[in-house]
């Protein structure tokens, strides 16, 4: 019963947290979107475009070292592509 509790809490702590997150950074994307509103979408597709690399190496990688490797590479020239 006592690991129920626990997990509850931290869950509330995590929903807690996330709603502060959110009510703190509305105002800041609302500030970014008035000046220039494609900063928003590029960096919600580098964001993706990081993920999506760590996701792949990650997946295709046969040992840890070349998971790392790859996913930091991987990114680097993704992101390289986009900013060019």
């Amino acid at each position: 019963m006592l690991v129920l509790a626990d997990v509850y809490n931290r869950l509330a702590i995590l929903h807690g947290t996330s709603l502060l997150m959110g009510c703190t950074m509305g105002p800041l994307i609302s500030t970014i979107a008035f000046f220039n509103p494609s900063v928003i979408i590029t960096a919600a597709l580098g964001t993706s475009a990081v993920f999506v690399c760590f996701s792949g190496a990650a997946l295709f990688a046969k040992r840890r070292h070349y998971m790392y490797l790859g996913g930091i590479l991987s990114s680097c020239i993704s992101l390289l592509f986009t900013f060019r």
